[in-house]
């Protein structure tokens, strides 16, 4: 059975959510290299329909689907339809449908074929433009399978795909632009500039063109401690684009004109790749691998902002070499160092070329002697180089260690700790924006169970960063970032239908600033939070829960005064904030829920140094219901709706509440034919 649940509500009993259909590419790309064939699971025919209506949206989605199975042939085949409109926003839309199949036929134990379609639209609308986006693709694929020699198993795929694209654009431009337009004579030469004020574009675009493409897969296993795989692919395609770009204008007369700009480009695209892992085995407690992989990739497309063709060429290589090592039981050494080179180039958008070249090297050791205790440390150096970008182009070196560990002492009480420590340095082209960040994190705690119905979890936590730049004409801005922390959960359970947990946070973040000039800067914050639930099963058809927030948090100046050596805490705001609300579950009949929510959320802020506060008060109800039934004749529905009423309590009366008064709904049917 399958459901397609929109998200209609956030009911505390139900949380849905709703997948819409396959979107259309902008652009085309020379598809990832094929990978091995399999049979897909099948299923009857069977019909998904779904409206969801909320605040802002209102979005209906169908879809059919069908699935046969005959011994070696299987086809499988769907559609889909997705309308989306926005009744509190007139203009804006969209509508989406797609339909694919696919037919899979097994020849012969060895040789598979397949034959994929997809069929696309795209339409999105706004205030002032409309886009319409056809895609259409028709891809046949041929897999054989091999063993030529003992130990050594080959796979090779062939394929062909048929492209088509098909983009509309209409775009009002609200502001006239102005457009030199060339005058030719009969001979084609240039005799004037003509002035012209467009108001109105409308783009054509048709792509069509054949994607061809081939992958081998190899596998050798010449001794049982030594495995060696590999594959490599390519794809090319050669489409062609056809556009027409048409400008809708005011001459200087007030004449109406129509500039058409037609093109024609051939736009060859190739893809190449490569991937080959070797694993060794044959020492003892030892695994040692290598992998290597590239990818070579050219793109031209149409780009719809620029109208023009753009042009991308993506090189990537990468390569890492891992082994670990168990030298006693329970103790596992090893090391992991890795080295890549990423080169991508724009021919329009050249901002957005770059070079990236990275070294990474990671040690690591844990130990776990028994299941009450481990330990573990790890050792990162990583270097990374950023070349030809349009900025940020420079060094970045970064190391970082990090150690755990933890321990059951009893069967009642566990310890645990973890911390890191990093450094973190860039190294600009323009050195003027050096810098360097160094953090420090150290987290220890522990549980403590008391019985089966009563627990306790207990973490502190230190965390301190320290931000330089290197440069002394942007130091001012060097500063010390602190934060403690702790965090405390307790569990109870009073009896087998009453529970209650509480969660606890205290919180303080420092932040300093090195240069005295900017000691004013320097500030304090602090939080102190409780969060209480306590449910209970009324009886098997019932529940009731009541929940209590409590939150404390207040910040200001952390300086020192004139001629003072210690720091002085002087609060600019407080702010206390408490949540009180309870909520009721009742089903009524198997798979139909109702669910009714009552809070009460109040705020106060107070400002020392101003002498004011403010407090507000927000009430709250919520109502609604969820469904989710199996029907006769194997069909199933799914849905829930909620009633959402609240308001603030206005702090004069000659002030406006502020009310919210919204329906959320949202259903699901689906049938199997």
């Amino acid at each position: 059975m399958r459901w397609a649940v929109p998200p209609a509500t956030a009911a505390l009993f139900l949380v849905q959510s709703l997948t819409a259909g396959p979107g259309v590419a902008q652009e085309l790309v020379p598809v990832n290299p094929d990978s091995v064939l399999e049979q897909a699971s099948l299923s009857p025919i069977g019909y998904d329909t779904s409206y969801n209506r909320d605040l802002s949206t209102g979005t209906w989605t169908q879809v059919l689907s069908y699935g046969l199975n005959r011994g070696r042939l299987a086809l499988n085949a769907n559609g889909s339809s997705t309308t989306v409109d926005f009744p509190r926003s007139p203009g804006l839309g969209g509508r989406n449908g797609s339909f694919g199949g696919s037919l899979f036929y097994r020849a012969t134990g060895n040789w598979i074929w397949t034959l994929n379609g997809t069929f696309n639209r795209v339409v999105s609308t706004d205030v002032v433009s409309e886009t319409s986006q056809r895609q259409n693709r028709l891809k046949i694929n041929s897999q054989y399978t091999l063993t030529p020699v003992r130990a050594v198993s080959l796979t090779g795929i062939v394929s062909s795909e048929f492209q088509q694209d098909h983009g509309l654009t209409v775009r009002p431009l609200g502001q006239e632009r102005l457009r030199l337009l060339t005058r030719y004579n009969a001979a084609g030469d240039s005799v004037g500039v003509d002035s012209i004020f467009v108001h109105d574009q409308r783009d054509s675009t048709y792509m069509s063109g054949r994607q061809d493409g081939a992958t081998v897969l190899v596998a050798w296993n010449p001794k049982s401690w030594l495995q060696m795989t590999g594959d490599a692919s390519g794809t090319r395609v050669n489409p062609v684009t056809t556009s027409q770009l048409r400008d809708f204008a005011r001459a200087l007369d007030g004449s109406a004109v129509e500039a058409v700009d037609r093109s024609r480009f051939e736009s060859p695209n190739t893809s190449e790749s490569y991937q080959t892992k070797v694993t060794f085995t044959g020492i003892r407690r030892m695994t040692a691998w290598a992998n290597a992989r590239g990818l070579h990739n050219t793109q031209q497309y149409f780009d719809k902002s620029l109208r023009n063709q753009e042009q991308l060429s993506l090189d990537q290589r990468f390569g890492i070499l891992h082994t670990e090592f168990l030298p006693i039981l329970g103790l596992q050494v090893g090391a992991e160092a890795s080295t890549s080179r990423s080169l991508s180039g724009y021919a329009l958008r050249a901002n957005r070329s770059s070079l990236v070249t990275s070294r990474s090297v990671t040690t690591f050791l844990s130990y776990m002697p028994s299941p009450r205790s481990r330990a573990g440390v790890t050792l990162n150096l990583d270097n990374q180089k950023n070349e030809r970008q349009a900025n940020g182009n420079g060094t970045n070196i970064s190391r970082l260690l990090q150690v755990s560990g933890g321990h059951r002492v009893s069967s009642r009480l566990s310890l645990d700790a973890a911390g890191t420590v990093s450094l973190t340095s860039f190294q600009y082209v323009d050195s003027i924006l050096d810098q360097d960040n160094a953090r420090t994190y150290v987290n220890v705690g522990g549980g403590y169970t008391v019985s089966d119905r009563c627990s306790t979890l207990v973490h502190f936590s230190a965390t301190r960063g320290h931000t330089v730049a290197i440069d002394p004409s942007r130091s001012g801005n060097n500063n010390v970032q602190s934060t403690y922390q702790m965090d405390a959960i307790l569990r109870v359970g009073v009896s087998r239908t009453l529970s209650i947990i509480q969660n606890y946070l205290l919180n303080a973040i420092y932040q300093i600033y090195d240069d005295t000039q900017s000691e004013s800067r320097s500030v304090l914050s602090r939080i102190r939070r409780i969060d209480t639930t306590v449910a209970d099963s009324l009886f098997t058809f019932a529940s009731i829960r009541v929940n209590h927030n409590f939150l404390f948090l207040d910040s200001g100046s952390f300086t020192k005064p004139p001629g003072g050596e210690r720091r002085e805490y002087n609060v600019g705001s407080e702010t206390y904030q408490q949540t009180f609300g309870a909520t009721l579950g009742i089903q009524p009949a198997g798979g139909v829920g109702l669910f009714v929510t009552q809070s009460l959320a109040n705020t106060k802020t107070n400002f020392p140094s101003a002498k004011t506060k403010t407090v507000d008060n927000r009430w709250n109800l919520t109502f609604g219901a969820t469904v989710q039934r199996s029907l006769p004749g194997g069909a199933s529905i799914t849905g829930s709706a909620q009633h959402i009423g609240s308001y603030t309590e206005a702090r004069s009366p000659l002030l406006p509440r502020n009310e919210q008064d919204d329906w959320l709904a949202g259903v699901t049917f689906h049938k199997d034919l």
